[in-house]
């Protein structure tokens, strides 16, 4: 969710944290009190900062403003580390896992309801169908991988500082910015 202030943010997490018996990842302890937190303040937090998580390119427009944001949280008391998490892209992991959940869920409509189904929709159920089983069980282990090396960084930080986004925002009609590969 988006808020417009920390405290509405806590306020949210709040809401949202905890167990609940339809999400069987979700923790079975109670949530911490994020709203009490906020008083505590940042300092003396562990922070990785990450300009391009070892494999992204990053455009200045957006890169320099988060190296700005990783010096405020030095000054907040923060203990900023610049570092390069270690792991290669997931992304090809990331797109089997994605393609081959609707090309099982969709896959077997196809016959019958792709001239009725959003092109993209249908684009992507085919690319899911083009995965062998042994690609798909490939990708689950990369995937539990890449989550032990996410669970020993945040067993090494406190927050993790990154960019959310390679590129600033750009013109609608196009499909990336004009000087974007």
């Amino acid at each position: 969710p988006i808020t417009p202030t920390l405290s509405h943010a806590a306020l949210m997490l709040q809401a949202m944290a905890g167990p609940d018996d339809r999400d069987g990842w979700s923790l079975e302890a109670a949530p911490e009190d994020f709203v009490g937190g906020l008083a505590a303040g940042i300092a003396g937090l562990r922070v990785g900062y990450s300009p391009d998580l070892g494999y992204l390119r990053v455009d200045p427009e957006v890169a320099v403003p988060v190296r700005e944001a990783a010096r405020v949280f030095e000054d907040l008391g923060c203990h900023v580390e610049e570092m390069n998490p270690g792991w290669a892209d997931p992304a090809p992991m990331v797109h089997c896992l994605f393609a081959v959940g609707f090309a099982g869920m969709l896959g077997h409509l196809l016959d019958e309801w792709q001239d009725r189904m959003d092109p993209g929709l249908v684009a992507l159920t085919r690319h899911g169908l083009g995965y062998s089983g042994a690609d798909y069980v490939r990708a689950q282990g990369e995937r539990l991988a890449f989550h032990d090396r996410m669970t020993a960084l945040f067993q090494r930080y406190d927050l993790v500082l990154t960019p959310a986004l390679s590129v600033a925002a750009f013109d609608a009609t196009r499909l990336s910015p004009s000087h974007w590969e």
